[in-house]
C-alpha cells in the first residue's frame, strides 16, 4: 500500500484523453475485464448455490465450514460485481463520448442534364464553382 497507491494516484485520472479512449487496446482490456469478472461471479455464484445446498441438505462433503465457503464465495461475488460495474461504466462512458459520424453524401454517378434561361453563362459558372471535389460540369451553349 505505500508503495503502490502513489504510484496509483499519481497516474489516476478522472477520464482519459480522446485519443486514448478510442483505442482498440482499451476497448480490448475494457472488455477482457468485464469478461473476466462477470465469469469470476457466475462461477462463484455456483459454488455459492452449491455450499447452499450442501448446508441445507446436509450432505457436508467438504473439510471445512459451508458458512466460511460461502462466505468466500459471496466476497468473490461483491468484488467482481463491483470490478464489472466499473468496467461496464467505463465502456459506457466511452460509447457515449464518441463523436457521432459525419453523414456521408450520396455520390451518384450519372449524367444530369440541365436547361437553365435568364442567367449569363458567367453567373452559372460562378454557382456550379461551389460543387463538391470530384463533380464535373460541361457548358454547352444553344448554337
Amino acid at each position: 500500500m505505500l508503495v503502490g497507491a502513489p504510484m496509483w494516484r499519481s497516474h489516476w485520472r478522472a477520464s482519459p484523453v480522446a485519443d486514448e479512449r478510442y483505442t482498440l487496446s482499451r476497448r480490448l482490456y475494457l472488455y477482457a475485464s468485464l469478461l473476466g469478472s462477470v465469469l469470476a461471479a457466475l462461477i462463484a455464484g455456483a459454488l455459492f448455490v452449491y455450499r447452499l445446498l450442501a448446508l441445507v441438505l446436509g450432505t457436508g462433503d467438504t473439510a471445512g465450514s459451508p458458512l466460511v465457503d460461502m462466505a468466500k464465495t459471496g466476497s468473490v461475488i461483491l468484488v467482481a460485481t463491483v470490478i464489472g460495474l466499473y468496467h461496464w461504466r467505463a465502456l459506457r462512458s466511452d460509447a457515449a463520448a464518441r463523436p457521432a459520424p459525419a453523414p456521408r453524401r450520396a455520390v451518384i454517378d450519372r449524367d444530369v442534364h440541365l436547361i437553365i434561361t435568364g442567367a449569363s453563362e458567367e453567373e452559372v459558372r460562378r454557382l456550379l464553382g461551389g460543387l463538391p471535389e470530384g463533380a464535373s460540369y460541361s457548358i454547352d451553349a444553344p448554337k
